[in-house]
C-alpha cells in the first residue's frame, strides 16, 4: 500500500524545490534589512552630528518593530494569498527603506527603522508557507532551507551591509537594498502560491489565544523565552560590539 504525499497538500499549491530556494534568498534578504545599519553606527552618527549611543537607541527600534511584525503582519498569510501579502510587504519594505536612506535626523531614522522591523518579518511569513504549503515528505527539507535563509540574512545583512557601507555610503547601500526589495517582490508576485487563506480567525483573536497556549504547554514556554533570550541578546551583543569598535581607540571604520 502507498500513501500520496501530493494529496495532502491542496492541488495547485505545491512548493517546486526552485520556488523553496527563492524563498530562501527572500527571507535572506528581508530578514537582512533590520540589521544593515549596525555595522556603520559610527558613520550614521557622524552624518547626524549625534552621539553613537543615541543612534544605537534609534536602531534597536528596529528588533521592537520586528516582534509587533511577528505578531500583527504574519498572521496575514494564513489569511491572505501569500503571493498577495509577501509582495506587498517586499514592496513597502523597499519603500520604507528609501525613506530611511533620506532621514534627515535621528529622530526620524528610529520611527523608520522601528517600520523597517515590522516588514522584515517577512521570513517568518515565509517559513509560515512552506509549513502549509510543502508536501508532507519534503516538508522538513523545504523548512531547513527557508530557515537557513533566515539565518544568513543575520549574519550576511551585517557583512554586506558594513562593506557597502564603506564604499558608497549608508544611504547609498539602503537604496542599494531597497532595489533588492522591489525586484523580489515583484518575483514574489509571481513565483509564491495564489492560494488562499486557510483561517478566517481575526489576528487579535489569535493573539488572545496565546496566554492560554502558554499556560498550557510548558514547551511553549520554554521555548518562547530561549528564543526572545537568544534574539535580543544576539541583538544586543553585535549592536554594542559596533559601537565599541567605533570609539577609540581602535576607531574601525564599517
Amino acid at each position: 500500500m502507498t500513501v500520496d504525499h501530493a494529496a495532502e497538500t491542496p492541488q495547485g499549491t505545491q512548493l517546486r524545490r526552485p520556488v523553496v530556494w527563492f524563498m530562501s534568498v527572500a527571507a535572506a534578504l528581508g530578514t537582512s534589512t533590520i540589521y544593515l545599519l549596525q555595522p556603520a553606527i559610527a558613520e550614521v552618527a557622524h552624518s547626524f552630528g549625534a552621539r553613537t549611543s543615541v543612534v544605537g537607541f534609534a536602531l534597536s527600534c528596529g528588533p521592537v518593530g520586528y516582534m509587533l511584525g511577528l505578531a500583527l503582519v504574519v498572521p496575514l498569510i494564513d489569511r491572505f494569498s501569500p503571493a498577495r501579502v509577501l509582495a506587498v510587504q517586499f514592496g513597502a519594505l523597499a519603500g520604507v527603506l528609501v525613506l530611511c536612506a533620506a532621514a534627515g535626523s535621528v529622530w526620524v531614522l528610529g520611527p523608520v527603522i522601528g517600520v523597517v522591523g515590522v516588514c522584515s518579518t517577512v521570513g517568518a511569513g515565509l517559513s509560515s508557507v512552506v509549513g502549509r504549503l510543502a508536501p508532507p515528505h519534503r516538508r522538513a527539507t523545504a523548512l531547513g532551507i527557508v530557515t537557513a535563509g533566515i539565518s544568513a540574512g543575520i549574519l550576511a545583512g551585517r557583512i554586506v551591509g558594513g562593506w557597502l557601507a564603506d564604499g558608497i555610503g549608508w544611504r547609498g547601500m539602503l537604496l542599494v537594498f531597497a532595489a533588492a526589495c522591489a525586484v523580489v517582490a515583484v518575483c514574489a508576485s509571481a513565483v509564491l502560491p495564489a492560494a488562499g487563506g486557510v483561517t478566517g480567525r481575526g489576528c487579535l483573536a489569535t493573539l488572545r489565544s496565546l496566554p492560554g497556549l502558554f499556560a498550557r504547554y510548558a514547551t511553549l514556554r520554554l521555548a518562547a523565552v530561549r528564543g526572545a533570550v537568544w534574539f535580543f541578546g544576539f541583538c544586543a551583543v553585535w549592536a554594542g560590539l559596533a559601537a565599541a569598535l567605533s570609539e577609540p581607540p581602535y576607531s574601525y571604520s564599517s
